[in-house]
């Protein structure tokens, strides 16, 4: 995850899987903040070094 090793850890309670590929486990202490801030910080991180944004999932679709 640009930068970040499995196992590693994000912010209290979060941390990059160490069984797949761009996932986030949450632990003992683990908030929706912080997850949140979290999944923020990589997108920004994944945008700076590619370009690319990325976009949370699921995209809720609304009628128009």
């Amino acid at each position: 995850m640009v930068g970040h090793h499995p196992g590693s850890q994000l912010a209290p309670g979060v941390s990059c899987s160490t069984l797949r590929t761009l996932t986030l486990t949450a632990h003992d202490g683990a908030t929706s903040a912080s997850f949140n801030t979290v999944l923020r910080s990589l997108a920004r991180d994944v945008f700076n070094a590619t370009g690319i944004w990325l976009h949370p999932e699921p995209i809720r679709l609304t009628a128009a």
